[in-house]
């Protein structure tokens, strides 16, 4: 959420497909941002645009706070992203990297990779936080929390 509005992802697993939607958070009636959208799922939200992952389609994805036509920021099977005034961060959970991309789109930029399944995402001023999960059938008894600096 920000200040004035929350935001969510719909999701319809028999076909794939969902919503981003929002809602004031003072209340009122939700919103559709993007329809149609391949399993949407983490979404992050910065002064312009509302972004998330569609794991269907394994896409990072952008549309602006007031709807619209979205756009593909990059490509990548993730289950979490992060933004800040730059860049949108997120992790490809199947080939184990963690990347940027430009909030306006270009090309991702590998920050780590050979990581074990990373999962979750999060930032602050300069540094990047990622899960990776673990390596026994329990995931979470071995899993670490990782941290990269100058971001």
């Amino acid at each position: 959420m920000d200040g004035a509005d929350v935001y969510w992802s719909t999701g319809n697993g028999s076909n794939n497909t969902g919503s981003v939607m929002t809602m004031p958070l003072a209340g009122g009636a939700p919103a559709t941002l993007a329809s149609g959208q391949f399993n949407p799922r983490a979404i992050a939200v910065d002064a312009a645009s509302v972004y998330w992952t569609a794991l269907a389609s394994a896409a990072v994805m952008q549309v602006a706070l007031g709807g619209g036509t979205p756009s593909t920021l990059a490509s990548s099977m993730s289950p979490g992203l992060a933004v800040d005034a730059t860049s949108v961060y997120y992790v490809d959970e199947i080939v184990g990297t963690v990347m940027k991309v430009p909030i306006g789109g270009g090309t991702p930029i590998v920050l780590a990779s050979g990581q074990s399944s990373p999962h979750c995402i999060a930032l602050d001023a300069t540094s990047v936080y990622w899960t990776n999960l673990g390596t026994s059938s329990n995931h979470f008894q071995d899993g670490a929390v990782m941290k990269l600096s100058a971001k």
